[in-house]
């Protein structure tokens, strides 16, 4: 027999979300780390950055989903070269690209490029990520992003009062 197990409780997930409000140039052939201007929110045990926010530092260790939403390269005009958009763990730093936003893509002319990604990672508290956009068009372009929303992928503590 089971018995009783009393109350389950749930904790709250650690999640940020930050905005690029202002543009940012992106020089030809150079990873450049992005620059993120607001903080949305932050909630659950994740202390606000001050922003502006180049490198986000994780609270806890754990897994975490990170997500990109709309990256736009601006690019209608310049049909050439790649664009990307990748993360890295304690800015490179023993290590290499953690998460790539996907394949880089090929730019067209008349069409702009839009660029998201929603990757898993592992960080250890007190690890630091950064978010890269790197492009090969001949010039600089000018980019911006909807924003980048961190959440922890726990279940939670579960508490259990009670006797059997």
């Amino acid at each position: 027999m089971i018995g009783n197990i009393g109350e389950v409780g749930l904790s709250p997930l650690p999640c940020l979300r930050l905005t690029m409000n202002a543009i940012q140039s992106i020089p030809d052939t150079t990873a450049t780390k992005l620059s993120f201007d607001t903080v949305s929110f932050a909630g659950n045990g994740w202390t606000a950055p001050v922003a502006p926010v180049t490198d986000i530092t994780l609270p806890f260790s754990g897994i975490v989903l990170v997500t990109a939403y709309d990256m736009d390269w601006g690019d209608a005009s310049s049909g050439a070269g790649i664009r990307q958009l990748f993360t890295r763990a304690n800015d490179g730093v023993g290590s290499t690209r953690v998460a790539v936003g996907g394949p880089p893509s090929l730019a067209a002319t008349a069409l702009k490029t839009i660029q998201s990604f929603s990757r898993v990672m592992k960080f250890v508290a007190g690890d630091t990520m950064q978010i890269y956009a790197k492009q090969t068009s001949g010039g600089a372009l000018s980019v911006a992003m909807d924003d980048v929303f961190l959440q922890y992928l726990q279940l939670g503590t579960f508490t259990f009062s009670g006797t059997n």
